[in-house]
């Protein structure tokens, strides 16, 4: 089989994982490397003999590769993406997809208009678990969603967010702990329980010297008629990770690892008007979950992208599905600035109106700064 030639574009943190992830899959060849800082790039170039650019779209032009892996801090992903996919490139892109939904849009659109396949590095949905409790809400077992609740918190230090002029910045990111750690779990959210209609949140910033949130909470509507509560942070020692999704039929409680499933013998809308016992309890059994071990991570959606493109099918992570978790980030965080229940879908102009005012007071300028580089700084 010929391999797919591939160039990845940003060699900071997550670029510099791609660059030996991609040594491992037989299915791509890694033909270039990108970073607007020649030092983050130079490395790479030497140890596997491949060019290094400092200009993406000298790379697309020069190399030609078929797809791009595009690890740059969020803010840059439209115009890399869009520039890789008007030169015939089709783009696999870290998470998120924008820092703005509206930039999603075009991406999608590009996509949609150049005929290129589009993915996100969603590498969560490869988990076993997880899969597994998409596979039984999927299926029915749970019956209708009528309640979802999610928490996920980490930590960081201020050294963390010192430690790259973009990070907590609104210029840099346009966002925060939504925008930064959160994106897979705003993405499970929507996978498990589908798109929301209508948000409101509230965000602080606790605990560091940030321009953004290091704290959002949010009770949320679902299109079904189901309601939910997110919440979030950077100011949590020791992290949570847990999930709730309760249904007609039954009950799920996934703690990242452990999945709890009860079934209910009757479904509570029936039961309900069926019973003739004023105090009853609906008969129900823990039912176990067996969960048979899988491969994970990044190199499985690469692969899968590359198998995308051989086959002319939909990635495991279309981009169209990225936009729902950008956009209930970013209606978490416009609602709790202008203090009311945000709809969905979120206004692109309103909304990017509010973008570029709180953009214009931030002390980070994409102008000065180099933009497309992390360094050796972690992204994400």
């Amino acid at each position: 089989m010929d391999k797919l030639r591939i160039g990845i574009i940003g060699t900071g943190g997550m670029g510099s994982f791609h660059v030996g992830c991609v040594q491992d899959i037989d299915e791509v060849q890694l033909v270039a490397v990108c970073d607007i800082r020649p030092e983050a790039a130079k490395p790479h170039s030497e140890k596997y003999s491949i060019p290094a650019y400092d200009d993406h779209k000298k790379l697309l032009r020069k190399e030609k590769p078929d797809f791009v892996i595009v690890a740059t801090p969020h803010p840059t992903h439209m115009k890399i993406a869009v520039d890789a996919m008007k030169n015939g490139v089709h783009v696999l892109c870290e998470k998120p997809i924008a820092s703005n939904p509206a930039e999603g849009d075009k991406m999608v659109a590009a996509a949609e208009k150049y005929g290129r396949k589009l993915g996100l590095m969603f590498q969560q949905r490869t988990e076993a678990p997880k899969k597994k409790v998409h596979e039984l809400v999927r299926s029915g077992m749970l019956g209708e969603i009528y309640r979802v609740n999610m928490i996920s918190t980490w930590y960081r230090s201020q050294a963390y967010y010192d430690s790259g002029t973009w990070r907590g910045t609104w210029a840099g990111e346009g966002g925060g702990v939504l925008f930064n750690q959160a994106p897979h779990d705003l993405d499970q959210l929507v996978w498990l329980a589908g798109r929301p209609a209508e948000v409101r949140g509230v965000v602080q910033t606790r605990s560091h010297d940030i321009e953004v949130e290091d704290s959002a909470s949010a009770m949320i509507k679902f299109e079904n008629g189901a309601t939910g509560y997110f919440h979030t942070s950077t100011v949590e020692q020791p992290g949570t990770y847990r999930i709730e999704l309760c249904g007609d039929k039954g009950k799920i409680i996934f703690d990242g690892n452990n999945i709890k499933l009860w079934v209910l013998e009757e479904p509570i809308s029936e039961f309900t008007y069926a019973t003739k016992d004023t105090f009853p309890s609906i008969p129900m059994h823990e039912q176990p979950v067996e969960v048979p071990g899988a491969p994970n991570g990044h190199a499985i959606v690469t692969r899968d992208f590359a198998h995308a493109i051989m086959e002319d099918r939909p990635p495991l992570a279309p981009a169209s599905e990225g936009i729902a978790p950008v956009e209930l980030a970013a209606a978490i965080i416009f609602s709790s600035h202008k203090g009311k229940t945000i709809p969905l879908p979120l206004s692109r102009a309103a909304y990017t109106r509010f973008l570029k005012e709180k953009s214009k007071t931030s002390k980070y300028d994409p102008n000065v700064v180099e933009m497309g580089s992390v360094g050796t700084v972690k992204f994400s």
